[in-house]
């Protein structure tokens, strides 16, 4: 007697799974063009958005099999747009903003709240930098390109 198979949900082959993917990409890219025209940006804003769009898809979908495909400088700019104090860093910092609020600073957590703020502020002005740099580098307004990346110049 033959040993039978398990029943396995169909699975998708892979032009379903193509085009599935480009689907969601061309609704992405048609959603990020149409927000652009909003905001009265050029047509050849639109089109520098939607290729650093596409780039961003290429980066996330080459990351997800191990493909290097930035180059150095790109590379370096989004390391520093992604730097960020430690998890502990940023807990302690937190802890002292509400002990501040709530008038229990003594003068040393003050010091060190000084400390970590000024660090987080040249952390978050390193990444604006690099932001702007990549805006530059892509022909793309500063707004556009933080608001792709989900940073606020703010």
């Amino acid at each position: 007697m033959a040993k039978e198979e398990p029943l396995n949900e169909p699975e998708l082959d892979a032009v379903e799974l193509l085009n599935l993917r480009l689907d969601k990409v061309f609704s992405d890219l048609r959603d990020v063009a149409l927000e652009l025209l909003s905001l009265d940006a050029t047509v050849e804003e639109v089109d520098r958005a939607v290729v650093l769009a596409i780039q961003q898809l290429a980066v996330s979908h080459s990351s997800e099999r191990g493909d290097a495909v930035l180059n150095k400088d790109d590379s370096r700019l989004f390391e520093a747009i992604n730097a960020a104090p430690d998890v502990a860093r940023r807990n302690r910092w937190q802890q002292l903003v509400e002990k501040r609020d709530n008038g229990e600073l003594s003068s040393a957590e003050q010091s060190e709240l000084i400390s970590i703020g000024q660090e987080m502020e040249r952390l978050n002005f390193e990444r604006l930098q690099a932001a702007s740099e990549l805006a530059r580098n892509k022909g793309l307004p500063f707004e556009i390109v933080c608001e792709q990346l989900g940073i606020s110049p703010i």
